[in-house]
């Protein structure tokens, strides 16, 4: 399932690379966002479904629906897959940022949120994070 909601989607490599910038050039006191694209839920599902050649969450969760379901996973799991705060926190809401700055006073720059799936992606079939089944499943259909 899906629902309303956007972030900036970042390579941990890409931050690393500009916390190191930000020592180097960064004005002492100084702020710096660094972010990667800002994207919707709904797209991220889409971009993963065509990297990995799995279907892309199809239900749409409004927020009351999001917000009821997951205060009934809290009360009734101990590992909800979303918690009612997270999903208070979460649902509806719109966390984009600017990295200009960075870029400007930084040369602080970062992959597409493309790539970024891409290699998390990949990084993800090298662990045991992803069962055998799920693996090969993903292998056979990007072929």
């Amino acid at each position: 399932m899906w629902f309303d909601t956007g972030f900036s989607l970042v390579d941990a490599e890409d931050v690393a690379q500009g916390i190191y910038r930000a020592f180097q050039k960064g004005k002492r006191g100084e702020r710096y966002i660094l972010g990667g694209d800002n994207i919707e839920m709904r797209e991220m599902y889409r971009a993963l479904s065509r990297i990995t050649g799995l279907p892309a969450p199809w239900i749409y969760l409004p927020k009351p629906c999001m917000l009821a379901l997951s205060w009934i996973f809290t009360k009734l799991m101990e590992h909800p897959p979303m918690s009612y705060s997270l999903a208070k926190t979460m649902v509806g809401k719109y966390a984009f940022f600017s990295s200009e700055k960075a870029k400007q006073e930084l040369g602080y720059s970062r992959r597409s949120y493309q790539e970024t799936l891409l290699r998390a992606v990949e990084w993800f079939l090298t662990t045991t994070l992803i069962v055998d089944e799920r693996k090969k499943e993903i292998i056979k259909s990007r072929r």
